[in-house]
């Protein structure tokens, strides 16, 4: 598992996401690593801080990978005394009443996700299609070279596969 790295112990291509949704087995929000382990032509996802074994998804069940943002808006109160004091102490006690008046309401702090999905079909469903996302995280590192590479490989995969009538 790397930290900082873009290859594991085995040479195989990793990086660090936040479970998000889509395997029930693994909490939302715990950390883990995604390897493509490509002599096994397989994912797997493990808990970094967890022995417990990884989940694996082969890449001809994977349809499609992506990224996406979502946007928060979040708000949060205005600080009233901060700034009746720092209005308090340029411009006297005028400007602490201008400044206390000025802190009322809220303020709007936009806040953008993006997250890695994976959209794949079960073995024992083969019609359906499951997704799993992963939050995109600070420890993220090197996550849009991850994406691509496995995007060429399943695209290979898909133009490899005998066709059937």
């Amino acid at each position: 598992m790397p930290i900082f790295g873009k290859k594991d112990k085995q040479g195989n291509l990793a990086c660090n996401f936040s479970h998000a949704d889509g395997i029930a087995s693994m909490p939302q929000g715990i950390a883990v690593c995604v390897t493509q382990e490509d002599s096994e032509s397989r994912l797997s996802v493990s808990m970094r801080f967890s022995k417990q074994p990884p989940i694996y998804i082969k890449y001809d069940q994977i349809s499609n990978v992506d990224f996406i943002d979502e946007k928060q808006i979040k708000e949060s109160s205005k600080s009233v005394i901060g700034r009746a004091t720092i209005g308090g102490l340029f411009l006297g006690p005028l400007g602490a009443i201008v400044g206390g008046m000025s802190g009322t309401g809220t303020k709007k702090k936009v806040e953008t996700k993006y997250f890695f999905i994976i959209n794949y079909h079960p073995t024992n469903e083969p019609d359906e299609t499951k997704i799993i996302s992963f939050e995109i995280v600070g420890a993220s590192l090197h996550w849009s070279n991850f994406i691509k590479e496995l995007r060429s490989k399943i695209h290979t995969l898909e133009t490899h596969q005998p066709q059937y009538l």
